[in-house]
């Protein structure tokens, strides 16, 4: 049996050192963003492991920039999502501007892809519908909000 519990962003300093991955809802000129996972062979919102030596913060910059080639977007932390023991941070995404619009696959990401509604039998079982819903419900929208700029 799957595990699963979410912890309000209130619980952040005390569980920072245990959060281990990152997902984000991801939005791109008001369609979701969803990526294809060549090893568990379906689509989801990006996101990934954070590396040991990086920021929950860095790690979300980096997975998206990775798994999607997004040069400008908002983060917004919106909840602290705990399955089968491991704690993950989910943001919530706005890409303004890409890399390129069509991605380069490689061994991790097979496609890239925008849609209107998120398709039927993503990975993760609800996961992923699960937290669309909490983010249309959020309250505090546009007070955590990071502005990243990668264009450098």
């Amino acid at each position: 049996m799957i595990e699963k519990q979410w912890l309000d962003l209130s619980e952040f300093h005390e569980l920072e050192q245990e959060i281990q991955y990152v997902i984000m809802v991801t939005q791109f000129q008001g369609k979701y963003v969803i990526i294809h996972n060549l090893k568990r062979r379906g689509w989801e919102f990006p996101g990934g492991n954070r590396e040991s030596d990086e920021s929950v913060l860095r790690a979300a910059e980096r997975e998206l920039y990775e798994e999607t080639g997004a040069l400008k977007f908002t983060l917004e932390p919106f909840g602290i999502y705990q399955m089968n023991g491991r704690f993950g941070m989910v943001y919530y995404t706005n890409i303004t501007k890409f890399r390129a619009l069509s991605l380069e696959p490689n061994t991790e990401i097979g496609a890239m892809k925008m849609v209107d509604t998120l398709p039927e039998g993503m990975n993760f079982g609800d996961m992923f519908y699960s937290f669309l819903h909490r983010w249309s419900i959020y309250s505090a929208k546009g007070t955590h909000e990071h502005f990243v700029d990668l264009t450098f």
